[in-house]
């Protein structure tokens, strides 16, 4: 038994933490939009601060690592190998998204370059998230490139042309189930790409087999060696150079601070008591300036930052609940169900019950 799990263990390339990779923001600003996005890290977690705006055809914000080493003109030179993985493994949770999108960026040797981030594969999986932490392992195949990509760059639509031993970038940026206005904290605690030590499982399988049953033959065992290659070939891919990206000065005290006020109205926003006082208790930090941070942040005072962040999980449940209305009020933190209703159609322009049905 135990050298049967030997035969099949894994190997992991762990892409964060342990690696000084480039990290980045971008958003629709750099086409006219006013989406904001800001990222840092705190304390070995990389955190994604972002707000969609309208105005824009279709909004958007991320955040990525560039995982390439370039040379003094910027030009990449050596990418990530992934064609020995079949799975990308990421730890994360959101305060708000229950939804995002991870691309897989490589880079094309006859197509990509610095000029244009389009020119490079975006390989694109949406992937579930929580306010919990949760690992998430997406097999990589599972990972396809959009129609969009194709015509952008008048290809011909062909999966199979994906460069994967040459990677260039990991992008997550919102859904487009996100709504407009609110202000979400992506936390990303690790990311690694996994697959099978096939050529040492194929080695104990043929020891295990020889040394210990004996009664495979030859023939048998050269059958399954060609089974095993083929159920752990992989599929190889391309990608990716990012465009109007921005990273913050991560040891901006303003950005740690309006991180640290985020997470902790996001963490505790279903708690009827919580306030501006209590907020800035728990913090330790004063009232003037938990105000000014996000404003300036978030464009958001700190009591219409709660109230979105309730009314949002109050339209999930009306759509993927039974509860009644004055249930969701409680739940969601509003003491007072008519100062509920108020809210929610002020903010939806409508009911919640006339929500409830159009969802």
């Amino acid at each position: 038994m135990a050298l049967s799990w030997m035969a099949f263990r894994t190997k992991e390339l762990q892409i964060y933490p342990g690696n000084d990779f480039y990290i980045y923001a971008y958003s629709d600003t750099a086409d006219g939009g006013s989406s904001r996005a800001q990222v840092l890290e705190n304390h070995g977690i990389i955190q994604f601060i972002y707000r969609l705006s309208s105005g824009f055809a279709y909004p958007y914000a991320g955040m990525g690592l560039d995982l390439t080493e370039k040379d003094l003109i910027k030009n990449p030179v050596k990418f990530l190998d992934f064609s020995k993985y079949d799975t990308l493994k990421v730890t994360l949770r959101s305060t708000l998204s229950d939804e995002l999108r991870i691309q897989i960026l490589t880079h094309d040797p006859d197509l990509s370059n610095n000029e244009s981030s389009l020119s490079y594969r975006h390989l694109l999986h949406h992937t579930p998230t929580n306010r919990r932490w949760d690992t998430y392992s997406v097999a990589i195949q599972d990972f396809v490139i959009p129609e969009w990509w194709f015509s952008s760059n008048f290809l011909k639509a062909e999966q199979s042309n994906k460069f994967l031993e040459r990677v260039s970038n990991i992008d997550f940026q919102n859904s487009s189930r996100m709504m407009m206005g609110f202000s979400d904290t992506v936390e990303i605690k690790s990311i690694s790409a996994v697959g099978k030590n096939s050529l040492l499982g194929f080695g104990l399988i043929i020891f295990a087999g020889i040394f210990l049953a004996g009664a495979y033959s030859l023939k048998r065992i050269e059958n399954q060696r060609k089974k095993i290659e083929k159920e752990l070939q992989f599929v190889k891919n391309r990608n990716f150079a990012y465009s109007s990206s921005k990273k913050l000065t991560l040891g901006s005290q303003s950005v740690k601070d309006t991180a640290e006020i985020v997470n902790f109205i996001g963490e505790n926003y279903l708690d009827s008591e919580l306030n501006l006082e209590s907020t800035c208790k728990a913090i330790g930090i004063n009232r003037n300036r938990l105000t000014h941070l996000l404003r300036e942040e978030m464009g958001l005072t700190f009591k219409s930052y709660l109230i979105e962040l309730r009314l949002k999980e109050a339209a999930r449940l009306l759509k993927t609940t039974d509860l009644q209305v004055a249930e969701i009020s409680q739940q969601v933190g509003f003491g007072n169900i008519s100062n509920f209703n108020r809210n929610f159609k002020d903010f939806f322009k409508k009911t919640p019950n006339e929500y409830r049905k159009k969802s």
